[in-house]
């Protein structure tokens, strides 16, 4: 039994308190959205449903689904290790899909990491235009780079600042998302643990970090802009308070409360008052999702609109960063050469050196800054620091489907022998469009999963692919990516 009298402080705020703590005592429904610029909803699910699942679409989403009980780690499926779908909590999703991000707007996602709200924002950008992914921890960067790379994102450049003290060099947004850190308690249907830290958490110190990063926020949000502020917490100290707060010493006059509902989803309003403090009559927009409503995680948003300015505005100035030109025609004739691959297959795009070992990708344009300096923009393309170079899983998911030569499709055995990084051993009715050892593009039913190192049969050994899937993201062998341990053959 789960120990939940910390939440006992929120019992009148709550309709149905025995709801309440029940739905805390049961699991948390799994949930995942679709690569729209890999597939659509509809192949995404009958791909879902292929391998044994039940995906239920979301009645305020159009790209995420719902799954039931089913005993299976998603992460180690097909779809997910082919960056096809994204896992990702449901009402972490809310944020990113309020905030309505536009192809070739400017956008800011203050305190990024892990990355799931960046990635659905990116995607919904339809990889186009500017997203700026900033965490002041440059370890949990990782994960996000991590997420960039198996989506094939290109309009996303990462920074690692203090939310509250961006500089005004990185420049104005049509599009602010603050997801600030918090006391996490409505995460505990997924991590009860969280529950012992919220017994002594210092909600006052907390409040005075997410007063700073949304003020920040604000500052650097356009006149006619939107900022989306959220919180995983029911508490107020960390909601409403915040909110009144900045909005009290920024002006009211300068922004407002944008009203909020979701088909299908049900929300409280914010509040109006809290243990003595009374809070602006529009506060009542927010939404405050609890637990037993959705069957989902607890979760607070709020949507600000900043007004257009009636005096003067001080202009920001802004540098951006200015790609060098860079000569691929070599690299490209290589890789025509090998995959088949359309002389115009980046066109659209800027490639650019990132440094000496790696040649990236990104959305053009793309307006990243100067100032703070990025610690990198789009996605990585080509490795040259060996002696062929070769293109990165992530750009061989997102531009394999272009290929014409040295493409092989994988049976369900050699598929999770492949994502579990053995060695495949194909039969010759595979290799058609294989005639030389080197790098192929491997697939399985229309799906381009990623990359390997074809070798042809010599005296000693027969022919053989060495998966090259990136071992942070490989499946366990005892793992198969189709839900069960498939039988032998082609299909």
């Amino acid at each position: 039994m789960v120990d939940l009298t910390i939440f006992e402080r929120y019992r009148e705020l709550i309709h149905d308190w025995d709801a309440f703590k029940d739905s805390l005592e049961r699991p948390l429904p799994a949930c995942a959205w679709t690569n729209t610029l890999r597939t659509t909803p509809a192949e995404l699910a009958e791909l879902l449903e292929r391998v044994g699942l039940s995906p239920t679409p979301l009645s305020w989403c159009a790209d995420a689904f719902r799954f039931g009980a089913e005993d299976v780690d998603l992460g180690t499926l097909l779809p997910y290790l082919s960056g096809l779908m994204h896992l990702q909590e449901e009402v972490s999703l809310i944020p990113s899909w309020l905030i309505g991000a536009q192809p070739g707007e400017r956008v800011l996602d203050t305190c990024a990491a892990p990355g799931g709200k960046s990635a659905h924002m990116a995607v919904r950008m339809q990889n186009r235009g500017t997203l700026v992914a900033n965490d002041r921890s440059f370890g949990r960067l990782r994960a996000l780079r991590n997420v960039i790379d198996r989506l094939g994102l290109l309009n996303v450049t990462m920074l690692s600042y203090d939310a509250s003290q961006l500089p005004r060099g990185v420049g104005r947004f049509d599009r602010v998302l603050a997801d600030v850190p918090c006391s996490c308690e409505g995460t505990s249907r997924k991590n009860w643990k969280v529950l012992q830290k919220c017994k002594t958490f210092d909600y006052v110190s907390m409040g005075r970090l997410q007063r700073a990063i949304l003020a920040r926020g604000l500052q650097q949000l356009l006149p006619g802009g939107t900022l989306v502020y959220s919180t995983c917490t029911y508490a107020p100290e960390e909601n409403e308070m915040v909110l009144q707060h900045v909005l009290d010493d920024f002006g009211w006059e300068r922004v407002e409360l944008v009203p909020l509902s979701l088909e299908g989803f049900y929300a409280d309003p914010g509040l109006s008052h809290w243990q003595g403090h009374t809070f602006h009559e529009s506060m009542r927009h927010c939404m405050r999702v609890w637990p037993h409503l959705n069957d989902t995680g607890g979760f607070f948003v709020a949507m600000l609109r900043r007004l257009p300015e009636q005096e003067h505005e001080r202009r920001t100035v802004s540098e951006y960063v200015e790609r060098e030109p860079f000569d691929f025609s070599a690299h490209m004739a290589s890789l025509s050469e090998r995959f088949g691959f359309p002389q115009d297959v980046f066109s659209g795009h800027t490639v650019f050196e990132q440094n000496s070992k790696l040649i990236a990708l990104v959305a053009d344009p793309h307006r990243a800054p100067r100032y703070p300096e990025p610690l990198a923009s789009g996605m990585p393309l080509l490795r040259t620091n060996m002696l062929h170079p070769k293109l990165t899983t992530g750009a061989i998911q997102s531009f394999g489907h272009l290929a014409t030569r040295h493409t092989v499709e994988l049976t369900p055995t050699q598929l999770s022998e492949f994502f579990s990084r053995q060695n495949v051993f194909p039969q010759p009715a595979q290799l058609t469009t294989c005639d030389s050892t080197g790098y192929v593009v491997l697939t399985h039913q229309g799906v381009v999963l990623g990359q390997g190192l074809y070798r042809t049969q010599t005296d000693e050994f027969p022919a053989r692919i060495e998966s090259l899937y990136p071992k942070s993201q490989s499946n366990r062998p005892d793992r198969c990516a189709l839900g069960s341990r498939p039988d032998d053959g082609l299909v």
